[in-house]
Parts: structure tokens; sequence; C-alpha cells
């Protein structure tokens, strides 16, 4: 006896590269954090905050990317993939966590 169509799980690869990619950037933004707190709080003109602040950037240019993944698969699949409305709404996520912290650390001065 065959599934019906509704009971398949559907998923693109493009799908799941936006959730791999979200997540992967999500958990190294989380270490960069930690670094950068542990090396402010000895040397506020230290060169690794400098070096900590492009991989941030990096970092959120990665993770547009996977939003515009996410983004094209929902437009070309025409039975929208549940993974990939999860892989936007990671990378939409973190992109904004990503500006908080800009907005953050550039008020503290």
């Amino acid at each position: 006896m065959e599934n019906p169509k509704c009971c398949r799980i559907h998923y693109s690869i493009m799908s799941l590269s936006s959730i791999v990619i979200s997540v992967m950037v999500a958990m190294i933004l989380f270490l960069v954090i930690a670094a950068g707190s542990a090396i402010s709080s000895f040397d506020k003109d230290s060169p690794a905050l400098v070096v900590l602040g492009l991989v941030v950037l990096i970092l959120f240019i990665v993770d547009s990317l996977a939003l515009g993944v996410g983004i094209v698969d929902i437009i070309e699949n025409k039975p929208v993939c549940v993974l990939s409305i999860i892989g936007v709404a990671l990378s939409a996520a973190t992109i904004i966590g990503t500006i908080v912290l800009y907005v953050i650390g550039s008020i503290s001065g």
C-alpha cells in the first residue's frame, strides 16, 4: 500500500543546507561572544577583538546566504517544505541577534 502524499516527509538539499548553515553560524557566534567577553575583560584595545569583530561580520554574511537559500527554496518548491521555513526563521533570528550584538557593542563603546 502506498503512503498518501500528505504523510510523506518532503525536504530538499537547499532546506537542509539552510538549517545546517544557520545552526553552525549560531554556534560559532556563541563561541565568538564568549571569547570576546573573555578578551575584553583584559584589554579593550586588543587586536583580537578586531579579529572577532571581522569574524562576526563574516558570519553575518554567511547567515544572509543561508537566509537567501531558504527563501529561494520556499519560492521554488510548490509543496512548501517545513524545513525551509525553519531554516529561514533560524537565519532571521541569527541575523537579528547579530545586528543587536553590533548595536550593543557600538553603544557600550
